[in-house]
């Protein structure tokens, strides 16, 4: 019987935990994995725009989208076109989470998964967590769970707590 597992991923500590957890899962014949970075479709703040431009500048110039926005420019720097537009934000936070994931599926590869699908949804997390997970026909979800520090430790994360409550499928959180 195959079986599709969902596994969210954020480059949190906890989600790399999920991903080791799904991978084993996923070993299993006739499973695979369906790999979820959601990107906020909010403005970037300076620091995710520093981020976008030092660390991930060479892959947001290789990006069709982008490369689009800036076409004629040449050597604009890609922090010049991420403050301009919401279309150049987001393709920004696409590209990435599509390095993220990338990332990460090698990962899960290499631990014997097989990897199906790699998806970069933008909106609130919880909630394409949980439509991609109606839309795909998901039969399990595995993500990690953030620690809030202190008491507020004791308590799933927002994200866990809302998809848990939503989905029709099992759901394993991983701390």
């Amino acid at each position: 019987m195959k079986k599709r597992i969902l596994v969210a991923i954020d480059g949190s500590t906890h989600a790399a935990k999920a991903l080791d957890f799904a991978a084993d899962m996923a070993k299993a014949p006739g499973s695979e994995l369906v790999m979820l970075h959601v990107v906020s479709d909010r403005r970037l703040s300076d620091d995710e725009r520093r981020l976008a431009e030092t660390e991930y500048g060479a892959a947001l110039r290789g990006d069709p989208a982008l490369d689009k926005l800036i076409q004629g420019g040449g050597d604009l720097l890609v922090t010049t076109m991420l403050g301009r537009s919401r279309e150049s934000e987001l393709t920004a936070r696409r590209a990435i989470g599509k390095r993220l994931l990338d990332e990460t599926a090698a990962t899960a590869r290499k631990a014997g998964a097989k990897v199906a699908d790699l998806l970069v949804p933008a909106g609130d997390p919880a909630a394409e967590i949980v439509a991609a997970a109606d839309r795909l026909g998901i039969d399990h979800i595995v993500m990690g769970a953030r620690g809030l520090g202190g008491f507020g430790s004791l308590v799933l994360g927002s994200v866990s707590q809302a998809v848990i409550h939503q989905v029709k499928c099992p759901c394993t959180i991983v701390k």
